[in-house]
C-alpha cells in the first residue's frame, strides 16, 4: 500500500463502545475536519474502525437542492442524525447495523494517489469479503444509493459497501462504509429520502453482509477486516 500510503498508523477501535459512549454523528465529522488540518509530515497516521450511531451524511451535492431541509427533517423523524459531510457522492444512511473504517495520513502530494488510493483500498476490502465466501465485485449498481466506481457489491447484485475520500493540502481520509446486517430503519428512510431529493434510487440493491452470508456476526466481520487492513497498512 505504499506510494498512496505512507508512513506507520496506530488503530482506534471503537466498534465495542456502549451506544451511548459512540461518536455523536456531527462530533465524528468535526474530528476528521480537525485531524485533517492538523497533520503534519512524519506524523502518525490513524485508522479508525467505528460502529456508527444512526446517521444521514448528507453531501455537499444534496444540500443544494431546494427540498433538503424538508428531507433533513424527514430522516430525523426516522430515527437518523443529519450530518453535512466534505466529500462527494450522495446521501449514505446508516446505524449501528454498520461498521465505518476510517484512515488518516499525512502525504505530501495526496491527490496525486487519489485513484490508486481508491483501487488500493477496494481490493483490499474486496479480498476480505472473499474470505467469507461472498463472491465480492467492485463497481457501482444501477442506482444504488450514494453511488460510485468503488463500490463493493455482492454477485453484481447487492451493494455491502461504499467508499468516499476527501483531501486537504498535506493529508488524506479515505473512508468505507460496509453495511454488516440488514437496517430495516435505514431502508425505509433511504427510500423516503431519495424520493424527496429526486434521486433515482433502487431499494434491491441495498445490501448486507448477512443477506449473503446469515451466519455472520458483527464481531467476527470487525475482527477480520481489522486484521487485514491493519497488516496491509504494516505491509
Amino acid at each position: 500500500m505504499k506510494g498512496a500510503f505512507i508512513g506507520s498508523f496506530r488503530g482506534i477501535d471503537e466498534t465495542e463502545l456502549p451506544a451511548e459512549s459512540r461518536p455523536i454523528p456531527g462530533d465524528y465529522e468535526a474530528w476528521v475536519r480537525t485531524t485533517l488540518a492538523s497533520l503534519r509530515p512524519r506524523d502518525e497516521g490513524i485508522v479508525r474502525f467505528v460502529r456508527p450511531r444512526p446517521t444521514a451524511a448528507f453531501s455537499a451535492q444534496d444540500t443544494m437542492h431546494p427540498h433538503y431541509k424538508s428531507v433533513q427533517n424527514q430522516v430525523l423523524a426516522h430515527g437518523f442524525a443529519p450530518v453535512e459531510r466534505s466529500t462527494g457522492g450522495r446521501l449514505a444512511i446508516f446505524d449501528e447495523n454498520a461498521l465505518v473504517i476510517s484512515i488518516l495520513a499525512a502525504h505530501p502530494d495526496p491527490r496525486e494517489h487519489i485513484i490508486e488510493r481508491y483501487q488500493i483500498f477496494a481490493n483490499k476490502l474486496a479480498n476480505t469479503l472473499m474470505l467469507f465466501g461472498i463472491d465480492a465485485r467492485i463497481g457501482e449498481l444501477p442506482y444504488e444509493y450514494c453511488p460510485g466506481r468503488f463500490s463493493l457489491n455482492a454477485s453484481g447484485r447487492l451493494k455491502l459497501a461504499g467508499m468516499a475520500q476527501r483531501i486537504s493540502r498535506t493529508s488524506f481520509q479515505i473512508e468505507a462504509l460496509i453495511c454488516v446486517t440488514r437496517s430495516s430503519p435505514a431502508c425505509t428512510a433511504l427510500a423516503a429520502a431519495y424520493a424527496g431529493l429526486e434521486l433515482q434510487y433502487d431499494p434491491h440493491t441495498y445490501g448486507a453482509l448477512t443477506d449473503v452470508q446469515p451466519t455472520l456476526d458483527y464481531g467476527q466481520v470487525k475482527t477480520t477486516f481489522k486484521d487485514a487492513v491493519t497488516a496491509a497498512l504494516s505491509g
